[in-house]
């Protein structure tokens, strides 16, 4: 397996904010030779975008209305596709390969995506802090893990969709017993489908990782099973209705591995061809995910309104469900510490033969575009107060740009010598 090498460049990317600021409004230099690139690949008619249905940046932007508005003069229409399908709801197949698509999706289904089609460049990072409690009903008399050896342990169904949340469950509970060094092929698991949830009135909008809670929680209530283990971005309060307790959080065991398990970061992807024949145009998409992180930290109950509306509850739950600084968590960034946790999950996907094979992480991650807005971020601040970048400066970052050892195993055909020279002039017309 190609392990994740951390290079400058990755270690290097700064966390910015952009502004809401239309990246259209500071327009690309008329340079002969982007011009001439750009002519040879008309545009397309339309760009798509795929999200989770979760509150996510991509999410947030397309509610706001933000992606048809950047690209509604080019006469380019921005269309959302459910996850895996088609307008018409026809099942994309894992195969089908998409010109100009976006997604925001799992890990899983990101990394599957790519290992079978290999079609797309990751060029974000969205992360919330997640946690991993274990529950019991409120009249157990369980009081310590180590009474957990004998009961029954729910865990969702190996079929469907459901694989990733049983993957992810897995991972923890591998991560938990191995800590506790107790064998879990000892272990009594019970199988939980989590359709059965939806049955019995939970809300179908819900995204599936919720509706995985939803139904282990529920098998718990049922005494079906007699611990729990609920992961997500989750509050640990629940109502006194609900009748069980909260148990333990992984997370007082102090243990590196299990924290790294719950710093996982959903990717944000785009067609390689359209970054390689438009990058103006994956420019401008990224700009406007980009400026959410802005927005929501200045409209807390706007976010939750809008988040409310993509996946399916009222603006009341959604503190409760993804947790009252949801608003604050709206970036998207190329940290070194989520690559290295997307990296650790791909070994154990791989490990459990959930993955049809390994993805190269180095010739997957495009730091480019991410950087390119950065950096206009920072001359747009600079010019703020009353200062410029510096020809120095400016000079150093366009070699930057086209020196192949900067950009971590980029595609070969975007490698020194065949890089679009233009691109370090589109910044440099950015000053």
């Amino acid at each position: 397996m190609t392990r994740f090498d951390s290079s400058a460049t990755l270690a290097k990317t700064a966390q910015a904010t952009p502004t809401p600021q239309p990246f259209s409004s500071l327009a690309l230099p008329a340079a002969p030779a982007w011009q001439g690139m750009l002519a040879r690949a008309p545009k397309p008619a339309q760009l798509w975008y795929s999200r989770q249905a979760d509150a996510t940046p991509l999410g947030l932007a397309a509610q706001l209305g933000w992606l048809e508005q950047e690209f509604t003069a080019d006469a380019i229409s921005v269309c959302g596709l459910r996850p895996n399908c088609w307008p018409d709801g026809t099942p994309v197949q894992p195969q089908a390969a998409t010109y100009g698509i976006f997604r925001q999706e799992s890990c899983y289904a990101s990394l599957r995506y790519q290992a079978i089609v290999g079609d797309s460049l990751l060029i974000g990072l969205h992360w919330r802090p997640q946690r991993a409690l274990l529950w019991v009903r409120a009249d157990s008399p369980l009081q310590h893990w180590s009474e957990l050896n004998h009961v029954k342990i729910g865990l969702p169904a190996l079929h469907g969709v459901d694989i990733e949340f049983r993957a992810q469950q897995w991972r923890l509970w591998q991560l938990f017993w191995q800590h506790q060094g107790v064998d879990v092929t000892a272990l009594h698991w019970v199988d939980i489908d989590i359709d059965e949830a939806q049955s019995a009135g939970t809300n179908p909008a819900l995204s599936p990782q919720q509706r995985c809670n939803d139904a282990l929680q529920l098998a718990l209530q049922q005494g079906r099973v007699d611990v729990v283990l609920l992961h997500g971005v989750i509050q640990p309060e629940i109502e006194p209705s609900a009748q069980i307790r909260l148990f333990y959080d992984l997370q007082q065991l102090g243990d590196a591995q299990i924290d790294a398990a719950l710093t996982l970061p959903m990717p944000l992807t785009v067609d390689r061809q359209l970054w390689r024949s438009h990058p103006d145009l994956v420019l401008r998409f990224l700009q406007r995910v980009l400026a959410v992180e802005d927005w929501a930290a200045r409209h807390p109950h706007a976010t939750y309104d809008y988040i409310a509306q993509s996946v399916g509850m009222t603006a009341a739950e959604v503190p409760r469900r993804f947790g009252a600084d949801i608003h604050l968590r709206q970036g998207t960034h190329l940290a070194f510490h989520m690559l290295n946790a997307l990296d650790n999950y791909q070994q154990f996907l791989c490990k459990q033969a959930l993955l049809p094979s390994a993805v190269s992480l180095a010739d997957w991650i495009e730091p480019l575009p991410l950087q390119i807005l950065q950096a206009r971020h920072a001359a747009a601040r600079a010019l703020q107060h009353g200062s410029k970048m510096t020809d120095e400066r400016l000079n150093l970052f366009s070699q930057d740009l086209n020196n192949s050892s900067t950009l971590s195993g980029s595609h070969p055909e975007l490698s020194k010598g065949n890089y679009p020279p233009t691109l370090a002039e589109a910044v440099a017309s950015l000053w």
